[in-house]
């Protein structure tokens, strides 16, 4: 256990400084969720920076603040870890946001995840049964939350100057105790069923997340294109 510890240690030290390396460059790979709420514009990145980059990358934007990026930092017990240049970190269950640390407004766990429909993939989100679920945020604990998809009419979604035709599903979230409702929407690639893009409500009254899911779609690209 020491030992693992220690070696995340130094590996999370290691992705900073080849973070803060690259920051210094041209198209910065990583931003910091402060930038968000300091600067009009968006971060946009190429095909060909997502492509060469040796992390993963990710776009987010908080409520209707400008565009960040975000990298890969670890992939444990299947949940992604992505860092920003500020350290904070986003974890996500099969493009679910199950946690969030160091945001304006925090995610503290999600329970009962395996039974996540968005682990099903798009071709079975409609058919799967209501998922329910506990989750603990920073000024409330232990509500409980049901919520069920239903697919829209397909879209283009453009993503690093690509059109690709995309299945839109909405997902209905009540909270049992609060008897408040929203809506989620998930954007899947129609032809690989990958998970493009997600705007997810983390709770009632709280922020609004919006990801971009940029290095699956460029490796399937890059895969298509060379066969």
């Amino acid at each position: 256990m020491v030992f693992m510890f220690f070696f995340r240690c130094l590996a999370s030290l290691y992705l900073l400084f080849w973070l803060a390396a690259c920051s210094g460059t041209p198209g910065i790979l990583y931003s910091d969720i402060k930038t968000a709420f300091n600067v009009p514009k968006d971060v946009e990145l190429s095909f060909e920076q997502v492509k060469d980059s040796p992390y993963d990358i990710l776009y987010l934007r908080i409520n209707d603040q400008a565009r960040i990026s975000m990298v890969l930092a670890f992939l444990e017990h299947g949940q992604h870890k992505w860092v920003s240049a500020d350290s904070a970190l986003l974890i996500v269950e099969q493009g679910r946001v199950v946690r969030t640390q160091d945001f304006p407004a925090e995610l503290l766990y999600t329970t009962n995840t395996a039974q996540d429909p968005l682990r099903l993939g798009p071709d079975q989100l409609v058919s799967a049964a209501p998922w329910l679920r506990l989750t603990d945020w920073r000024s409330g604990s232990g509500y409980a939350v049901q919520s069920y998809f239903t697919e829209q009419e397909p879209e283009l979604l453009e993503v690093l100057q690509r059109q690709r035709q995309v299945r839109v599903f909405t997902e209905h979230v009540a909270f049992d105790k609060q008897n408040t409702s929203f809506t989620n929407t998930f954007w899947f690639d129609a032809a690989s069923g990958l998970l493009l893009k997600s705007r997810q409500q983390l709770f009632p009254g709280g922020t609004i997340l919006e990801l971009t899911h940029l290095s699956p779609l460029v490796r399937y690209i890059t895969t298509e294109e060379t066969l």
